[in-house]
């Protein structure tokens, strides 16, 4: 009757009876006494479980804990060392890192199923590199003692090749196998100290900064430019008590006549290229560059606008890869076509380009040259906008303007 009411219950109350799991406990010894305790975890099925009941002593030291915390990025917890393990979630099934682990066991002759022979009895003892310090767990599998995913393995075979594997293994713990008898193992793990490979990890960053820079001479030489003074300013010198004197401003020379190329195929423009028809100066942190003479033309036209030409060139400025004087022809192009997309360009595409470069012709000498105006001519024929002749009569009418024979 009784039996009867509680079914009645969970069916009112819409919920099924679960059965309460055995609590097995573990038990503890002191570190003097070695006896194995016979107890382990078991399934419904008579398999054994995930984790079976391990013996301990007093359990795994902070130490311990923290060097087998830093040893893997996967969940580590010692057989009986109760909830102090550190569980956490790998970015990939395990089931599945398990499945291929034992396939290539296999494929390699490793044996990966044990039959029906007696479990054994495996001690793992726990010891970190210069500490007399350990901890031992004994179980009643074979299965590894640093990581939840390979901790229920089948062979002593499988579990040794787990340790020594460089790709997913612990390779960094020395592992030392003892076989007592038949059924008996005792298993060594000496551990990496964690504050000495802290310190290696150290002196090989230095080194590798030694290896990128061999030779200080081999470091990039910055050029330094001689300072420019604005219009209204006056520099000042400080004699010996300290008091401020006027010195002789120092003169900025425009660049002559014979200081420019007359290339045909380079800019015309040298070094240093500001200023050029004003007092212009570039706070780049390496100096004036050649794109920087698009600052002296004027955005007028462009109204509020202006803000979006220069923005949108600042990031063409920064481009790798892309020569100083293509990035000239890119900066006018766009300047143009903004404005000048339907009014020329899309009306006719040869006449549209010839006005192009009849808007821009003074600065593609300056700061481009023939080759950049060539090489933006033939992106133009690629993408179908100009014919091969149409490409020769552009270049034949800028020279026309720039006087060049």
């Amino acid at each position: 009757m009784a039996a009867k009411t509680s079914a009645s219950r969970h069916r009112r109350g819409g919920g099924i009876a679960v059965k309460q799991p055995t609590q097995i406990p573990i038990e503890i010894t002191d570190s003097s006494e070695s006896e194995t305790h016979d107890d382990f975890y078991a399934s419904d099925s008579g398999h054994s479980a995930h984790r079976p009941q391990a013996e301990r002593t007093e359990g795994p030291s902070d130490e311990i804990m923290l060097t087998l915390q830093n040893l893997s990025d996967l969940s580590i917890q010692p057989p009986g060392a109760g909830t102090r393990g550190i569980v956490k979630r790998p970015p990939f099934l395990r089931s599945q890192l398990r499945k291929s682990f034992l396939k290539r066991c296999e494929a390699e002759g490793i044996p990966i199923k044990g039959g029906k022979m007696r479990a054994p009895e495996v001690t793992y003892v726990y010891r970190t590199i210069g500490s007399e310090n350990t901890f031992k767990a004994t179980v009643k599998h074979w299965g590894c003692p640093l990581c939840e995913t390979y901790s229920n393995l089948e062979t002593q075979q499988v579990l040794e090749r787990h340790l020594r594997d460089k790709d997913g293994g612990h390779p960094e713990v020395k592992v030392e196998m003892r076989k007592e008898n038949d059924h008996k193992w005792e298993i060594t793990l000496v551990m990496p100290d964690v504050v000495e490979e802290e310190e290696e990890e150290e002196d090989s960053s230095e080194s590798e900064i030694v290896e990128i820079f061999p030779d200080s001479a081999a470091r990039r030489q910055w050029k330094t430019f001689a300072p420019h003074h604005r219009t209204g300013t006056v520099p000042m010198d400080v004699d010996e008590n300290g008091a401020p004197t006027k010195a002789e401003p120092e003169e900025v020379t425009l660049p002559s006549a014979e200081e420019i190329h007359d290339s045909l195929l380079d800019p015309s423009i040298r070094p240093p290229y500001l200023p050029f028809k004003s007092v212009e100066f570039s706070c780049r942190p390496n100096g004036p560059k050649l794109y920087d003479i698009l600052g002296a033309k004027s955005l007028d036209e462009f109204g509020i606008l202006a803000w979006s030409i220069i923005d949108r060139e600042e990031e063409l400025f920064e481009m790798d890869g892309v020569r100083d004087e293509d990035k000239v022809m890119q900066a006018l192009w766009c300047r143009w076509i903004m404005l000048n997309r339907q009014k020329h360009f899309i009306r006719n595409y040869s006449e549209g380009t010839k006005q192009f470069i009849r808007d821009n012709h003074e600065y593609i000498r300056r700061g481009a040259g023939w080759l950049a105006l060539r090489a933006w001519l033939l992106v133009l024929h690629q993408t179908r906008f100009l014919k091969i002749e149409e490409v020769v009569d552009a270049l034949q009418f800028y020279e026309s303007l720039v006087d060049i024979q």
